[in-house]
């Protein structure tokens, strides 16, 4: 026994000083090889803190909302950390911000008793602030719940919520304080992405990925599919708009044109439906692919925004007949049109509102929160001239560090709409930009100034979408 260990103590010796031999072995440039150090306190590479990169956050998914008992605007925010509901005061100016605990909140709605509510992403609980509070209050949503995309009002008062995953349906009663599931309307599908309550009681509720309309009775708990056949297949289907007895949804997709239906509020029949990439301006025709519905419609008017070329339109809801109401409006995205004379909108990270009777910009306030706020960096790329280039989840930001300096330059939004850069390249002395969604295409000039308007001075080049059906762009190349 004694010869046996002798025997494995010696193998076990000679074993590590043969190890002690193979340490990484690093070619030089003349062929010649040198064993590289593994100790690490020898090695010339330390992690440097640079700082966070910068102060944007994403208002993309959230909603606008106008409440004039107090002449004030609120939306909300998504972020790597604790999001806000952010108030601003349209006379004043004064922003006042109130924090909750989840990353994100979406749904936003004024209730008819003056209670503001909000619909939390990760974790999905519904926020209320009721008049003259300082603090939200919190109520959790039904189990499973992590995103509460849109809320609606019932004629009762109880706030109904759309959610993901799951196609949730469920409700807030106010008056016992409790969440309760009411359905789950399709089960083939994780996104129920806006509701709307018709004047019946009835709940009219988009589901997306694909397209579906859902029409439910929260009495009989029945639920009706009214979506025709022939849009099914749409990846995309909006809000739906309520003024008077009508109903109006937009849908298309990556690959579809947008199309405009209208349908009867109480019976859920379709009563017309408008094309609006065949749509003719001045006997010219429009061509519109990416456009995207903003509420506050009205009884004659559906507004629409055609983002690539910054053009607000307007449908006829009866004629069909467009109308263009505002060119050349780039402070980002339209958020609620009001009393159809007021555009309220987000530029990145300011609340604009225009005049449209007298085209003019009457309100612009930078609505970034109090606190330092941290987003998660999406893709990185060594640029032509050494630099670092990076990209910021969810905010479509583009930004630099220095390669000398290592200070960082926040460069801006790289192009209007949701979503974020998936994928950076250098070649030809540009920087070539793949982003969700729709799978844009740009280009980046680090020699020109910053200009995202379209034109020939734009700087990023937006060049659309790469192909149609196509969503996200995982890598990108320059050969």
């Amino acid at each position: 026994m004694n010869k046996l260990m002798s025997f494995i103590v010696a193998v076990l010796v000679s074993l590590t000083a043969f190890c002690a031999t193979l340490r990484p072995t690093k070619i030089l440039k003349n062929g010649e090889k040198t064993k590289m150090d593994t100790n690490t306190s020898s090695l010339r590479y330390r992690l440097e803190k640079l700082g966070y990169i910068g102060n944007s956050v994403s208002y993309d998914n959230s909603f606008g909302i106008i409440d004039r008992r107090t002449d004030t605007f609120w939306t909300a925010y998504y972020c790597d950390g604790f999001a806000g509901i952010i108030c601003c005061n349209l006379k004043t100016k004064k922003i006042r911000e109130y924090k909750s605990v989840s990353g994100g909140i979406y749904g936003l709605l004024s209730a008819r008793n003056g209670t503001l509510y909000g619909g939390g992403v990760y974790p999905g609980i519904l926020y209320a602030l009721k008049p003259g509070q300082d603090k939200l209050e919190r109520f959790q949503a039904p189990e499973g719940i992590s995103y509460i995309w849109d809320l609606a009002e019932a004629p009762d008062g109880k706030i109904y919520g759309a959610c993901y995953p799951g196609s949730k349906l469920w409700h807030f009663d106010p008056h016992t304080g409790r969440c309760s599931l009411d359905a789950v309307l399709d089960e083939k599908r994780d996104y129920l992405r806006y509701v709307t309550a018709a004047p019946d009681g009835k709940l009219w509720c988009s589901v997306i990925h694909p397209a579906l309309l859902y029409v439910y009775d929260p009495g009989t708990e029945e639920k009706r599919q009214v979506l025709p056949e022939e849009f099914q297949s749409n990846s995309f289907i909006s809000k739906p708009e309520l003024a008077g007895k009508r109903m109006s949804v937009l849908t298309c997709s990556t690959d579809t044109p947008p199309v405009l239906l209208i349908f009867d509020a109480i019976s859920g029949k379709l009563c017309r439906s408008h094309n609006l990439k065949t749509c003719r301006l001045d006997g010219q025709a429009l061509n519109l692919s990416d456009v995207q519905p903003i509420p506050g419609n009205s009884l004659e008017k559906f507004y629409f925004y055609d983002a690539r070329n910054g053009r607000l339109f307007s449908c006829g809801v009866e004629t069909g007949k467009i109308k263009l109401e505002l060119a050349n409006f780039y402070p980002g995205l339209p958020k609620r049109i009001e009393n159809g004379s007021l555009l309220h909108s987000i530029n990145d990270q300011d609340y604009v509102c225009y005049d449209l009777k007298n085209k003019k910009i009457i309100n612009s306030t930078r609505l970034s929160p109090s606190e330092k706020v941290k987003m998660k960096i999406f893709s990185l790329c060594t640029g032509p001239q050494g630099d670092v280039y990076g990209s910021s989840f969810i905010n479509q930001h583009l930004w630099m560090i220095d390669s000398k300096s290592g200070k960082i330059t926040d460069l801006g939004r790289h192009r209007i709409g949701g979503g974020q850069i998936d994928s950076i390249c250098a070649g030809d002395g540009k920087m070539w930009i793949g982003s969700y969604t729709k799978a844009h295409i740009a280009c980046y000039s680090p020699d020109k100034p910053w200009n995202i308007i379209p034109g020939p001075e734009q700087n990023p080049r937006d060049f659309g979408p790469a192909a149609n059906g196509q969503y996200r762009t995982s890598c990108i190349l320059y050969g």
